[in-house]
């Protein structure tokens, strides 16, 4: 039999069910609160309570339930700023970046100095591709509190995507202060390298710190590092070890896990543009700065054999834990059902994913190279034997873009900051042709573009 509570009571269970949501047991909470939420009159009348059990909801995944146990707090409570706060934050996590907006306005009207409300109205603005806003946005979190990591953050991106690249890599250091961020580097004993040190007969270890496409990026900055006296120690996953062997001049290469020979200083790789600054900026970059391995290449073109058509290399998806994955990676058997016969089509995607490999099956014009990719040495061969390569945003298009060769690259609507605003072109890689949908989830259209340029370009057919 349910218990009838009092005010008291009900605000009571509130604080023992938040306690149990921050030991890490919100089913536990839930147990405590959904059998009396609707059978007591106080229970009901208590806005902490139904925020609170919109909070525990929204931990389970529960969205839609959340939404509505916050609809009644703040209609008990119209000035509940925190009921307002998640109430918007369970519609950004729906995808209701439109709502999430008007309830972030919501509670910044009733709590203007709410940093965390700032920072995520930025996220939203963003994602709504309104970056000036957003920039305003996160700056106001900031100034509410100076060290909000995220907001200081999430500012990184936008002034990047903006291309405040000045302002941008100073807030991009942030990323350190993120509990999320690898721990590469920490450990480290020797002196960090700083902006403004001499590099001359110094020997610097430059380690990868993040995704092997921004590995694959930010390795053309050796190249610069090189040009100050200095020799490097360049650190990355082994993935990644045998393409970049004996690419860079005074350059050792040392696939991570291994020992590290010594050293003088040391940085991460995406640190480089922020401690090199303006000289970085006005350095002219060469392009293709990697090239495949002649070995892998001649092996592609004998297990090709004599092209017959054009060859198209497919990437339909990216790394699955990453968190915008779902708007970035489509999917082999969706952008095969738009892609025209007539090229020669080349599977360059090593981790396939249900569906894929019956999806090119069916095709019948799809050559599976996935389970012969056992490092980016051997890809970047593949690669080189491709007239075009079309790819999701994933470390592949990297790649490509870093052997020269013409890549296709399909962004969402709200892409990663290192791909601009609106531009077609990229000064990352110039033999690259940014591909964007034009609204959010707008990925049928975008693919119906790219398979008509296509066909126009290459005379496909049907």
């Amino acid at each position: 039999m349910t218990a009838v509570l009092n005010e008291a009571q009900a605000n009571a269970l509130a604080q023992r069910s938040w306690a149990l949501r921050q030991a890490g047991q919100p089913a536990q909470a839930l147990a405590l609160t959904a059998p009396v939420i609707g059978s007591s009159d106080a229970a009901r009348q208590c806005a902490p309570l139904q925020h609170e059990h919109g909070q525990t909801l929204r931990q389970l995944g529960r969205l839609r339930e959340a939404i509505a146990s916050f609809d009644r707090a703040v209609a008990l409570n119209p000035a509940y700023a925190r009921a307002w706060l998640h109430r918007a934050n369970t519609h950004y996590d729906l995808g209701d970046r439109t709502a999430a907006l008007a309830d972030y306005d919501r509670a910044l009207a009733l709590d203007a100095k709410n940093a965390t409300a700032w920072q995520n109205r930025g996220l939203a603005l963003a994602d709504l591709g309104r970056h000036d806003e957003a920039r305003q946005s996160l700056e106001y979190a900031i100034a509410a509190d100076p060290n909000h990591v995220e907001a200081h953050w999430n500012l990184a991106l936008v002034l990047l995507r903006m291309g405040d690249e000045a302002r941008g890599w100073q807030e991009f250091e942030w990323r350190w202060q993120r509990p999320s961020m690898p721990m590469a580097g920490r450990h480290l004993r020797k002196p960090r390298w700083q902006p403004g040190a001499a590099l001359q007969g110094k020997t610097v270890l430059l380690y990868a710190e993040q995704g092997l496409g921004d590995t694959l990026q930010f390795c053309r900055y050796v190249a610069w590092v090189v040009a100050q006296g200095a020799r490097v120690l360049l650190l990355v996953q082994p993935e990644v070890a045998p393409l970049l062997a004996g690419r860079f001049e005074n350059t050792r290469i040392v696939a991570s896990g291994g020992a590290l020979p010594p050293y003088d200083l040391h940085a991460p790789l995406m640190s480089i543009p922020w401690l090199a600054g303006e000289p970085l900026r006005q350095w002219p970059q060469t392009h293709p700065y990697l090239v495949a391995p002649e070995s892998h290449t001649a092996a592609w073109r004998t297990r090709l054999g004599q092209p017959r058509q054009v060859r198209v290399g497919l990437v339909a998806g990216g790394n699955p834990a990453h968190g915008n994955d779902k708007a970035r990676s489509i999917g082999l058997a969706r952008l095969l059902a738009t892609l025209p016969r007539g090229p020669h089509y080349v599977c360059l995607q090593r981790d396939l994913r249900a569906g894929d490999r019956e999806a090119m099956q069916a095709r019948g014009d799809v050559f599976d190279a996935s389970s012969q990719l056992t490092d980016f040495s051997v890809t970047a061969g593949l690669c080189a034997c491709m007239d075009l390569v079309i790819s999701v945003d994933t470390s592949v298009a990297h790649l490509s873009g870093a052997l020269g060769r013409p890549t296709w690259l399909l962004l969402p609507f709200n892409s990663d900051w290192r791909w601009g605003i609106d531009r077609a072109d990229t000064r990352w890689y110039p033999t690259m042709t940014l591909w964007r949908e034009h609204a959010p989830g707008e990925r049928d259209a975008l693919l119906a573009r790219v398979a008509q340029s296509l066909t126009d370009q290459f005379a496909c057919s049907d």
